[in-house]
């Protein structure tokens, strides 16, 4: 029986939360950047999440995050790189620079399922609202909410993501990568996301 497996990964301004499995023999294929549909969608789930139920938040409502193609293209260049060299691992990208990244990497061991679309991949990092405490401004112990509070960072208006596929050891792997400018997660121990 086919079965699937997802990784939600972070990391924004040196914040660094990964895991990770250990594939032998990868053989990596990758798919090309996203159809304007794809944007569309993952951009219209990264905004719903901005404007729904942001708890603590009084601030007047977050602006919506535009897309753009440069953090796009970055991001796609990196969900191949993964796909090509670490098919199956999450690390994040040593050189990212001073914009924000969420990673999330889902596996089967169908060869007929499609890829993993962005909308679960974004209801992976949204998901964590429920772990986020903003009167604390932290995450519930051993639970992880960064991903969270970078897609709804009041700071960040842009976004752009990419997808590639892969497979190693009869598990097909789909990485997704969005990329985020101004970066979220900066001082958190005293900057709240919004």
């Amino acid at each position: 029986m086919p079965y699937r497996f997802t990784f939600p990964l972070l990391v924004a301004a040196g914040v660094l939360i990964s895991g990770t499995l250990s594939p032998s023999g990868q053989e990596a294929k990758t798919s090309s950047a996203l159809t304007s549909q794809e944007k569309a969608a993952v951009l219209a789930d990264h905004n719903k999440a901005r404007r729904k139920n942001v708890p603590g938040n009084t601030g007047g409502p977050l602006r919506p995050l535009k897309w753009d193609d440069g953090l796009a293209a970055a991001a796609q260049t990196y969900a191949e790189t993964l796909a090509k060299t670490q098919c199956g691992n999450g690390d994040h990208d040593p050189d990212l620079g001073d914009v924000g990244e969420n990673l999330f990497s889902a596996g089967t061991t169908d060869p007929q399922a499609p890829p993993v679309s962005g909308a679960e991949a974004v209801a992976s990092w949204v998901v964590e609202k429920a772990d986020y405490s903003y009167p604390s401004n932290t995450c519930k112990p051993g639970a992880d909410c960064g991903h969270y509070t970078q897609v709804v960072w009041r700071d960040t208006t842009k976004v752009g993501c990419g997808r590639a596929t892969c497979n190693a050891d009869d598990m097909f792997q789909t990485h997704w990568v969005c990329r985020y400018s101004p970066a979220g997660n900066m001082n958190t121990d005293t900057t709240k996301p919004y």
